[in-house]
C-alpha cells in the first residue's frame, strides 16, 4: 500500500497503491458483494470516507490489484491538518466476518492545508432516491480522453474488418484465425470504452450515484478481461509459427550433429579403459541426440497442425506427450553421459597413477639391469682368464660358463620388462 503524491491545493492524491486479498478455506467458494472504502484518519475524529469500490465475484483465495489511481477529494470537506490514508476492507461488515484486520493506514502523513477562498469546498452532494454520495464530477481531459478511445477503437475494429473482408480469400486459417481473435479483442475494447464513455458523461451530468458508477466500471473491467483474454489468445497462436521454426532448425541441427558424432564413433579404436568410456560417451552421445530429433519432430508436426488448423485437443495431446517422452528419453542418455564423464575422470587419474607407478618400477628396473650387466662382464672377464690358463679347471669353465648364460637370460628379461 503507498501512495505517490499529494496536492493540498486541488485535494488530490496521485499513484495511490494497494491490493485486496480474500483469505478463507475453499477456492471455489464465492463471497458475498462489499465494499472497499479509502478513508483520511486523524486521532480521536471519526474517519472521512472519500472513495468506495464494490467488489462482487471475488472467491477465497484472490486478489484484486489497484495501480496508479488518481484521488480526488476536493468537493468533501476535510478540515486542515494531519491526517493518514487508509483502506477499508468490507467497510460495511457485509460478509459477516471478524473485521478487526480489515482496515489499514497507509504509511506517510497527509499534510491538508486550508483551501484559499475561491477553492473552498461545496457541499457533498447526496442521491435523492438512494442517500448515496456521488463521485465528483469527471475533469474535462478524462471526458476528452473517453471520447478519443472510442474514436479510435471504432476505427481501429473497423480497418481491421475491412482488411479481413477483403483479404479472407487469400488468407490460410491459421492467418484467418489469427485475424478474427483480434477483432474480437477490438469489439470488446470498443464495448469497453462505449460503456466508459456513457459512465463519465453521466457522472459529468450528475445523473449517476456511485452504485451505478461501479457497476459501469464493474462491467467495464468484464469486457477489458475478455479483450486480454483473446489477446493472450491470439499471442499464443501466433507464437506457434515461431515455434514451428524453431522446431524446424533444430531437426537440422541435430542431422547435422548425428552424423558428425556417427562418424566419430566409426573411427573410433579403444586402446585402454579411458578409450572404451570415452566410445561409450560419444554412443550415448548420439541417443540422446536421436531422441532430441525426435521430440523436435513431434513438435513440428503438432504445431504445422495447429497452423492448418487441423488439430483437435486430443491430437495435440498425444503429439506433446510424444514430444515430452521423447525429451525424458534425452534427458536420461545426458544423465549416463554425465556419470560417465565421471567414471572417464576417474580412469584417468587412476592410468596416471599407473604410469608414475610403472616409471619408478623402470627407474630401479635400470639399476638393476646396470648391475647385472657389469656381473656379466666381470663374469666374462673370470671366464676368459679361465680358459687361458695352460692348466684349465673344466669343472670351474662349466660352472662359469652356466652362471653367465643365467645373468645373460635374466638380462633379456629384464630388458624386455622396460617401455
Amino acid at each position: 500500500m503507498w501512495w505517490e503524491s499529494f496536492d493540498s491545493n486541488t485535494r488530490t492524491f496521485k499513484g495511490v497503491n494497494f491490493m485486496v486479498l480474500s483469505d478463507g478455506n475453499n477456492s471455489e467458494h464465492l463471497i458475498s458483494p462489499f465494499n472497499v472504502k479509502l478513508y483520511l484518519y486523524q486521532a480521536g475524529k471519526d474517519p472521512i470516507f472519500i472513495k468506495t469500490w464494490r467488489i462482487e465475484n471475488m472467491k477465497h483465495f484472490m486478489s484484486k490489484e489497484y495501480k496508479n489511481l488518481t484521488i480526488s477529494f476536493k468537493d468533501i470537506d476535510v478540515p486542515s491538518g494531519t491526517w493518514r490514508l487508509g483502506l477499508f476492507v468490507d467497510a460495511d461488515d457485509e460478509v459477516k466476518e471478524d473485521n478487526g484486520d480489515n482496515a489499514m493506514l497507509f504509511k506517510k502523513d497527509v499534510i491538508i492545508k486550508d483551501l484559499p477562498a475561491e477553492q473552498t469546498t461545496t457541499p457533498v452532494k447526496e442521491d435523492k432516491q438512494e442517500g448515496i454520495q456521488s463521485d465528483p464530477e469527471p475533469a474535462v481531459d478524462e471526458l476528452q480522453d473517453a471520447k478519443n478511445n472510442l474514436t479510435n477503437s471504432t476505427k481501429n475494429l473497423a480497418t481491421k474488418e475491412f482488411e479481413y473482408k477483403n483479404n479472407k480469400a487469400k488468407m490460410s486459417p491459421y492467418e484467418q484465425k489469427l485475424a478474427e481473435l483480434e477483432i474480437e479483442e477490438l469489439k470488446y475494447t470498443q464495448e469497453k470504452n462505449k460503456l466508459a464513455l456513457e459512465r463519465v458523461e453521466k457522472t459529468k451530468k450528475k445523473t449517476i450515484n456511485i452504485d451505478k458508477q461501479q457497476e459501469f466500471v464493474a462491467k467495464e473491467q468484464e469486457l477489458e478481461l475478455k479483450a486480454n483474454q483473446a489477446a493472450k489468445q491470439r499471442s499464443e497462436l501466433a507464437a506457434v509459427k515461431t515455434q514451428n521454426s524453431d522446431y524446424t532448425r533444430k531437426m537440422t541441427d541435430y542431422d547435422n550433429q548425428i552424423a558428425t558424432k556417427e562418424s566419430q564413433i566409426s573411427a573410433a579404436k579403444p586402446m585402454n579403459k579411458v578409450d572404451s568410456i570415452d566410445l561409450d560417451i560419444r554412443k550415448n552421445e548420439l541417443e540422446e541426440l536421436r531422441y532430441r530429433k525426435n521430440a523436435a519432430a513431434f513438435g513440428k508436426e503438432r504445431t504445422e497442425k495447429a497452423m492448418a488448423m487441423t488439430i483437435a485437443d486430443q491430437e495435440n495431446a498425444r503429439l506433446k506427450g510424444l514430444e515430452d517422452d521423447n525429451n525424458k528419453q534425452a534427458e536420461q542418455s545426458a544423465s549416463k553421459v554425465r556419470n560417465l564423464y565421471a567414471d572417464k575422470k576417474q580412469a584417468e587419474k587412476d592410468a596416471k597413477k599407473a604410469d608414475n607407478k610403472a616409471k619408478v618400477d623402470n627407474s630401479k628396473l635400470k639399476v638393476k639391469i646396470k648391475v647385472l650387466k657389469q656381473e656379466i662382464a666381470s663374469n666374462e672377464k673370470s671366464l676368459n682368464k679361465e680358459k687361458a690358463k695352460k692348466k684349465q679347471n673344466p669343472e670351474k669353465i662349466a660352472q662359469l660358463e652356466k652362471d653367465l648364460a643365467e645373468k645373460k637370460t635374466r638380462l633379456a628379461e629384464m630388458e624386455a620388462q622396460l617401455r
